[in-house]
């Protein structure tokens, strides 16, 4: 019994983990549509120029 109730969770959560990566996806996809189609305005004002999408921010100077 118990072993079926685990088992139904597992089932559960592994079509949600699925679900996940698929809405991920497509906002992952949407958005890069969205800033091909603003020719990379989105990138904050900051981020020296020609820095790739791929590479983390640059790290915020610290006031103190």
């Amino acid at each position: 019994m118990l072993d079926q109730q685990v088992q139904d969770q597992i089932t559960h959560l592994n079509d949600k983990y699925e679900q996940l990566t698929t809405d991920y996806e497509e906002l992952r996809r949407l958005v890069m549509e969205m800033r091909s189609h603003m020719g990379g305005l989105c990138a904050p004002p900051n981020w020296p120029p020609g820095l790739s999408d791929d590479q983390p921010p640059p790290p915020t100077p610290s006031l103190f």
